[in-house]
């Protein structure tokens, strides 16, 4: 019977190593993919002592995969309710829509934490040299959190701003962007795209090479782990760098995307 769940999302692992980090700290912890939750997984017990949520900043907000789970899902009881989200720019109304939901279904948030660590968006930027680097050097803070988790600290989300709400239209037309992916002539029908796809948003064509479905989250799972790199983005400079964070596998996330 594990004492402490964490919830977590990843595409290319920087969220699942923040799992990985506090879920260490804390010890006696169940660690829950929430693509597996969308899809009727349910935790082993029905309340913990700790609950936390670790996922990425999308357009400044939640991603619509978790906004859902909040929505839908069966939430277990817990004596203290964190969060903590990683941002490759700004984290922007991301924590305080979070609180909005839990109050919204009668639920606090203890705490809120949130982390810069390097960005994977290939749609607007190339992966930068130093990311793995900087993941790396991002693991004190990441331990900084965990200890403030395994001690019960509260610390509240920032106010919601004035500006961030007006992105939330992105994140609704984000599901329809997978038109804007291009896959390129490099590609081998190897399948670990879809493998990885934590929605189930691709299957492939009659050529083997991938056909996306229309319910995207744009976590760049795909293009990020392509090994002949031929999925790009329309309109955006081809990358000839992909990231994942140094501490997950490939494995880990097929196992937590697909599980």
């Amino acid at each position: 019977m594990a004492k402490n769940l964490v919830f977590y999302f990843s595409g290319t692992g920087n969220s699942l190593h923040m799992a990985k980090t506090i879920a260490q700290t804390l010890g006696d912890t169940e660690l829950f993919p929430l693509p597996a939750a969308l899809r009727g997984r349910r935790p082993s017990e029905a309340a913990y002592e700790r609950v936390g949520f670790v996922f990425p900043v999308y357009f400044w907000g939640m991603p619509n995969l978790v906004s859902r789970f909040l929505a839908q899902a069966e939430l277990p009881r817990a004596d203290y309710l964190f969060a903590a989200v990683n941002y490759g720019g700004l984290p922007g109304n991301c924590l305080g829509q979070l609180k909005r939901a839990l109050v919204a279904r009668g639920l606090p948030l203890h705490a809120a934490f949130s982390l810069k660590m390097p960005g994977n968006y290939l749609a607007a930027y190339n992966v930068f040299k130093n990311s793995e680097r900087s993941a790396i050097a991002a693991q004190a803070k990441i331990e900084r959190i965990a200890e403030l988790i395994l001690q019960k600290q509260p610390k509240n989300p920032p106010p919601l701003g004035f500006l961030f709400p007006s992105f939330s239209s992105s994140r609704a037309a984000l599901p329809k962007k997978d038109e804007l992916f291009e896959v390129s002539a490099a590609c081998t029908g190897c399948g670990s795209c879809a493998a990885l796809c934590p929605v189930q948003n691709i299957e492939p064509n009659e050529e083997g090479k991938p056909r996306f479905l229309h319910r995207c989250e744009q976590c760049m799972a795909c293009a990020q782990s392509c090994p002949a790199l031929a999925i790009g983005f329309r309109g955006a400079r081809r990358a000839e760098r992909r990231y994942k964070h140094p501490g997950v596998s490939w494995a880990e996330l097929r196992a937590a995307n697909r599980d």
